[in-house]
């Protein structure tokens, strides 16, 4: 409330703290957000990894390598999928409703339960996969996920690794080893039709 279309992005964030909510960084490629722009903004929660109207409208939906280069710098924000449906359809794109949403973790559907689970991290972003669990042990971390065309696991520099059947065939699981360089590591999954899902970044203690 109060707040206009010409307000500083910092102050935006900060309106929205005051006010109980939670503040996150919406579609950077659709916004040509830089580097520059992005490290300055605090007190967010994360940004938008999918929008699917900026995907379905321009082709400008995904937002990972944003992400990665916060990530890279140390910045621990979390990744976040939306629709932001505006209706826009015609001839040759589908409705952008219901493309793009967060898996809650919540003991129930109150406004209480999903907006502390948000504040907590305990969701998931998705435009189709199912994460079911990612298990961390000493040596290795390994994710099961509803049928994927692969399984990626996404780190900082060339670090990570993925996970892919050699004859195309869908895979649910993977499982990776990081050799203690790796910043942070990152799971997502592209289902066979190209939906995808993505994991909050986990950070690697070096050991």
């Amino acid at each position: 409330d109060g707040m206009s279309s010409d307000m500083d992005a910092q102050d935006v964030i900060h309106a929205i703290n005051e006010q109980g909510g939670l503040a996150i960084v919406a579609h950077p490629y659709w916004s040509v957000l830089t580097m520059r722009d992005l490290m300055r903004l605090e007190g967010h929660i994360g940004i938008e990894v999918y929008n699917t109207s900026c995907d379905y409208s321009i082709g400008k939906g995904h937002s990972m390598v944003h992400w990665d280069a916060l990530l890279s710098q140390g910045r621990n924000v979390w990744g976040v999928a939306a629709d932001d449906v505006h209706w826009h359809f015609n001839d040759h794109r589908p409705v952008d409703a219901c493309g793009g949403w967060v898996m809650v973790k919540a003991p129930g559907l109150t406004e209480q339960n999903i907006v502390s689970a948000l504040r907590a991290g305990q969701f998931y972003a998705s435009s189709g996969p199912t994460i079911e669990d990612i298990t961390v042990t000493d040596e290795s971390v390994i994710a099961n996920i509803s049928e994927s065309r692969t399984i990626q696991f996404i780190s900082d520099a060339g670090r990570g690794e993925v996970f892919t059947d050699p004859k195309g065939k869908p895979i649910t699981s993977a499982e990776f080893r990081p050799k203690g360089s790796e910043k942070f590591l990152r799971i997502q999954s592209v289902a066979p039709g190209g939906q995808m899902a993505w994991s909050h970044p986990l950070w690697v203690d070096g050991k």
